[in-house]
């Protein structure tokens, strides 16, 4: 009957391994396809399953029950007197272009109790871990015929995962930087301090980096020993392609640089000035009859020098760099937004450093400086001991040869942590600087949130698209302790301040979750 009225199929033999014996669960753990054979199965009425396809939790299923018959000689003929179908064994029907396994079976018996054919339910085919080939053609046969999840969208589902896990970000490290998925280097008297920040009970990050400590001058460490030199050095290149965006997040609390002249831990004097003249690109301040001490910016090595604070009207209070240097009274900065107000007796301004939160700089090929750049440039803030600070400073955003001067719409608090996003975008030929702050109050039943309040927002639109894209330069030298980092790469450097939670994305952050990823605990 099977020879005459059957539907051909690709039947596929399975077997148990007599080693995997699990006499306790009383089952076997591994098994083989060990055979196959085109031979033919009865489908009772030939009525074969409707064509359509079951959704469930577990993915897409066949109409079931599916039921077949394979008389008993028949199928003996093929595969050995005795022997019979098994759970699990594979049929691949041609004509419908599916693929089942058994399921279940039993020898259906007739007339005088005699054994007939083998009564059998299928299931779809569902390959699994624990199947093994004896011959690899099977596997190659099989795989090309029954399509599954992990080959569709396999890529898809590991991005996605990697994306929700963030193996980079939960990684433990430890002063082996070899394993460190994210930094290659790290200075050696950089502190790491334990410190849990807590949020209206959501730890937003459970250690920080102590650049204050590391900003001093080091004579044993004969390979920068000044106060400002790298601390961490990332793996990461610095890239921005003409349709791409930059997103950097860290939380944050300034400290305080001291005149290193004095025996005591004072601020540089605040003192007051006025407007000799002006330009639209530049200001020319005098503090005569005072010597203003400070210096020319000439480059980010000389820092805590060429920087200075201005306290003035609403649009040149900030923190800049010293663009000259005519007397020992006189100095100017650029002009960043005129007009000037009338009233100045106010007008004030102190020696200031920069606080460095992302150094992505680098010289190209032509000798040209790119990449991007973040700072805060800020003269330091009042504290119980020493209240003789102006407070006031800029966040500096660097890109290629274009500087942006932002100043801070918020007065810091000594001791009180901040969030900065900084966005970058040649899609949309933007730059926005946003900063928040908390406001959970312990001590206020009020105010018992994890949400972040936005104290500082700042878009500037772009008339063109900044790009650059970082190559490989591999330090060399074997006696330097950043042999074998990348000089390129994304950097930070000793200053005051405290930084935690730094992380760089590959698109924008939307201001409304912002607040959301800055509640994120990363370390």
């Amino acid at each position: 009957m099977n020879r005459l009225f059957g539907w051909e199929v690709n039947y596929y033999s399975v077997q148990a391994q007599s080693r995997s014996k699990d006499v306790i669960l009383k089952e076997f753990t591994l098994y083989n396809v060990v055979d196959e054979k085109c031979i033919k199965v009865m489908v009772p009425q030939n009525q074969f399953p409707d064509n359509k396809i079951n959704y469930d939790p577990f993915g897409l299923q066949f109409e079931e029950p599916f039921e077949i018959h394979i008389d008993k000689i028949y199928f003996e003929s093929f595969f050995g007197r005795g022997s019979q179908p098994r759970k699990r064994d594979i049929i691949y029907f041609p004509l419908t272009n599916r693929i089942y396994e058994i399921n279940s079976m039993y020898l259906f018996r007739d007339f005088m109790y005699s054994p007939v054919y083998f009564k059998i339910e299928l299931k779809k085919y569902q390959p699994k871990s624990n199947t093994y080939y004896s011959d690899p053609a099977y596997k190659e046969e099989l795989d090309g015929i029954a399509l599954n999840s992990q080959t569709l969208f396999g890529t898809e589902t590991d991005n996605e995962e990697k994306k929700l896990t963030k193996p980079q970000q939960y990684v433990t490290s430890t002063q082996d930087r070899s394993p460190d998925p994210i930094r290659s280097y790290l200075y050696k008297d950089l502190p790491i301090v334990g410190y849990d920040l807590n949020n209206n009970w959501t730890i937003v990050f459970n250690h920080y980096y102590d650049m204050d400590d590391s900003f001093r001058y080091n004579e044993e460490f004969i390979y920068d020993p000044a106060e400002y030199r790298q601390a961490v050095r990332y793996k990461t290149l610095p890239v921005l392609t003409s349709t791409g965006e930059i997103a950097y997040t860290a939380w944050f609390n300034l400290r305080n640089y001291y005149n290193q002249a004095s025996l005591t831990k004072k601020a540089f004097a605040a003192l007051p000035i006025t407007v000799v003249s002006y330009t639209d690109s530049y200001i020319i301040y005098t503090t005569y009859p005072s010597k203003h001490n400070l210096q020319v910016w000439r480059g980010y090595t000389e820092n805590p020098e060429g920087y200075v604070s201005i306290l003035a009207d609403e649009n040149h209070t900030g923190g800049f760099r010293v663009r000259s240097i005519i007397n020992d009274y006189q100095f100017s900065v650029v002009n960043s937004a005129p007009p000037i107000a009338e009233n100045r007796s106010t007008w004030k301004m102190q020696k200031a450093q920069a606080r460095n939160f992302l150094n992505g700089l680098y010289v190209d090929s032509d000798e040209s400086v790119k990449g991007v750049r973040i700072d805060i440039i800020h003269s330091g803030i009042d504290e119980p001991s020493n209240t003789s600070y102006i407070g006031v400073g800029s966040i500096e955003v660097v890109i290629n040869s274009l500087v942006i001067n932002s100043p801070l719409q918020f007065t810091p608090v000594f001791g009180n942590w901040y969030a900065m996003v900084v966005n970058i975008s040649n899609r949309y030929k933007q730059v926005a600087i946003n900063c928040w702050e908390m406001s959970y109050d312990p001590t206020n039943p009020q105010a018992q949130s994890s949400e972040l309040n936005n104290v500082h927002e700042y878009v500037k639109s772009l008339s063109t698209t900044y790009t650059f894209a970082a190559t490989p330069d591999l330090n060399q030298d074997l006696n330097s302790p950043y042999y074998g980092t990348d000089n390129n790469s994304y950097k930070i450097v000793t200053s005051p301040l405290y930084i935690s939670n730094i992380r760089l994305f590959k698109q924008m952050i939307d201001i409304d979750r912002q607040s959301t990823v800055l509640n994120q605990n990363i370390t």
